[in-house]
């Protein structure tokens, strides 16, 4: 099997899906993606006003780098470094 054929195979079993969650109301509350059932990537998590509340990155379903917390304004509250 060549090289090219071979990543192509990878990619075919690698899966991928963004997660969506919602307030009761309607209401974003967060938003995940995954890759192969393992949270990857950024997630962030919402205010019921819509306003971004919090973020981070998740590497192997853990916390990687900075985390972003913010109030209800908007206004960043804290960052901190994992």
């Amino acid at each position: 099997m060549k090289k090219e054929e071979r990543k192509e195979e990878r990619k075919k079993k690698t899966k991928k899906r963004h997660n969506k969650k919602y307030y009761e109301c309607g209401a974003l509350r967060a938003t995940e993606h995954y890759k192969n059932d393992t949270l990857e990537g950024l997630t962030k998590v919402y205010f019921l006003n819509r306003q971004l509340g919090a973020e981070w990155n998740n590497r192997n379903s853990k916390l990687e780098g900075i985390t972003k917390r913010y109030y209800e304004s908007g206004e960043l509250c804290c960052r901190n470094v994992s």
